[in-house]
């Protein structure tokens, strides 16, 4: 059901869009489409994969040591289940398929999951930083985007180096129902960390790769803007393409198409037409739908099945 109504609102969102913008401008935009940028851009799909199942094999490397195949196999049949599946199961699903295939505890897993999605937003934190420190003219937005990020990076510092269990009050009914849930997560979440900290020069290169992800991931968004003859500058797109993926993120539309075409065309409007932005939005949605195909074939060879992957996160408390 949220899936249905996550649909009906980006359709709805994009026919207001569809209504406004130039149609003849934005097939013009589509028929003049720089073919060689495109391909470049899709191109960046292989080092996405590459460094994103590569940093998940080091994050696992001391307590469950996989394959970079298989690492490669659990994040695209991850992108997948994103798509069909509500509340981001799918990201969950690598660790429901490691404690199948190689005795990792779920808990554990799931903590792995955690400390790679938290390096992901505030990796993208400081990509939209770099990008917002750099934009020549400043305004709301920007000023907004620069104190956004040096909150989320700070929290990050916070997570990874305060043990979040000293900061919670000594009341009994925290060890209880959600209270124990929430103190055993802490639990699993700190073995986590000094796991990761064991190695710092290993975890320096994972939070480089994480780092390096994102700029690939922004980098691509740049090659569609090239890909449609857009001027607008590298400078800004790295200030103003994460607060659209952030936008996207938000779990009200599917897959973020709707919300995150609103958001371009909004933060673009000063320096490109509504028309290319809606065209640079509908390319975006590759970035989610690509991945998602290329997954296909692992799931059923992976051992993934919705109802079961459901169910398991079920009873381990994980579906709110």
């Amino acid at each position: 059901m949220r899936r249905l109504i996550g649909v009906v609102i980006s359709l709805s969102i994009l026919t207001v869009i569809f209504l406004k913008i130039d149609i003849k401008e934005f097939m013009l935009s589509i028929k003049g489409m720089n073919i060689l940028f495109l391909v470049v851009s899709l191109l960046f799909f292989i080092p996405q994969t590459y460094v994103s199942a590569r940093r998940w094999q080091l994050i696992l490397l001391k307590s469950c040591p996989i394959g970079l195949w298989k690492s490669v196999s659990l994040i695209l049949a991850g992108s997948t289940l994103n798509v069909v599946l509500p509340s981001k199961i799918g990201d969950f699903a690598k660790a429901f398929f490691l404690k199948k295939s190689d005795g990792l505890g779920l808990n554990q897993g799931f903590s792995f999951v955690v400390f790679e999605k938290v390096l992901d937003v505030a990796s993208l934190c400081l990509v939209l930083l770099v990008g917002a420190l750099l934009v020549p003219q400043r305004s709301g937005v920007v000023d907004f985007a620069i104190v956004f990020s040096l909150i989320v990076v700070f929290l990050a510092f916070l997570m990874f180096y305060v043990d979040l269990r000293n900061l919670l009050p000594e009341f009994s009914v925290l060890k209880k129902g959600v209270g124990a849930k929430l103190l055993g997560f802490l639990d699993e979440w700190q073995e986590a960390l000094r796991i990761q900290k064991k190695n710092r020069k290993r975890l320096a290169f994972v939070v480089f790769l994480s780092v390096f992800l994102w700029f690939l991931h922004v980098g691509q968004i740049y090659f569609f803007f090239l890909a449609l003859n857009s001027s607008v500058s590298p400078v800004l797109v790295f200030a103003f393409v994460p607060i659209t993926i952030f936008v996207g993120l938000i779990p009200i539309s599917f897959g973020g198409i709707g919300t995150r075409d609103a958001a371009l065309i909004y933060l673009f409007s000063p320096y490109e037409s509504p028309s290319v932005m809606a065209a640079v939005g509908i390319l975006c949605s590759l970035r989610y739908f690509v991945p998602a195909l290329l997954g296909l074939p692992f799931l059923s060879r992976l051992g993934f099945g919705q109802d079961e992957i459901k169910r398991e996160n079920v009873q381990q408390g994980m579906l709110r």
